[in-house]
């Protein structure tokens, strides 16, 4: 199984064919909803910045960055938090259960690359990116970003589909604290946030 998966990630990494017809999102959000426009911190000490990939069709890897924006002064990264656990290349063991293969971090410039066992179909909860904040930074919007080593692509991020066809995808972006000039409305604030809502933000 895990032989399966190293070709996904192959395929994102050194470039699969191109295709088209479907189109993706990489959603950035303060919690596990998409409608959630400011971080749960507002940038102050623990910050989880939510990762949602959306569109059309499934997905057997993904590869994006998210570096730190200057306007959020005095941030450091802590960790990538994928939704499930996640085993790397160099890694002897043969994990049981559900994995992810990982390689990178969203920090680098070669990006976070995550190939799935199977064609997962989209909305898919892809996990967390915490961070130590800097304090408040209203109107300061963090969003998806270009690895830099790449140049095959110039999207904020790429996906492979069920067919191993590489595909651009679109990046979103989430306020880290909103402003006077910069509100922040949630769609579904007073409401407990649920995988199946956000599922039901698609159909």
């Amino acid at each position: 199984m895990k032989k399966l998966v190293l070709v996904a990630l192959a395929a994102i990494c050194l470039g699969a064919v191109t295709a088209s017809a479907q189109s993706y999102k990489l959603e950035f959000s303060g919690g596990t909803s998409v409608s959630s426009c400011e971080l749960a911190s507002s940038g102050v000490g623990v910050s989880s910045v939510h990762v949602i990939l959306t569109g059309s069709g499934g997905v057997t890897a993904v590869l994006f960055g998210a570096q730190i924006p200057a306007c959020w002064a005095g941030t450091t990264w802590i960790r990538d938090n994928p939704a499930v656990q996640v085993i790397y290349p160099s890694s002897m063991e043969d994990p049981v259960g559900d994995f992810w293969l990982a390689l990178g971090d969203t920090q680098s410039p070669l990006g976070l690359s995550i190939a799935f066992k199977e064609c997962l179909e989209l909305p898919l909860y892809l996990g967390t990116i915490e961070f130590m904040g800097g304090g408040p930074a209203p109107c300061c919007e963090f969003a998806a970003t270009h690895p830099s080593y790449w140049d095959n692509f110039s999207t904020p991020a790429q996906v492979v589909d069920c067919n191993f066809n590489e595909h651009d995808a679109a990046g979103g972006s989430v306020k880290v604290s909103s402003g006077p000039t910069c509100p922040c409305q949630n769609a579904l604030a007073t409401e407990q946030t649920t995988w199946g809502r956000v599922k039901a933000l698609y159909r």
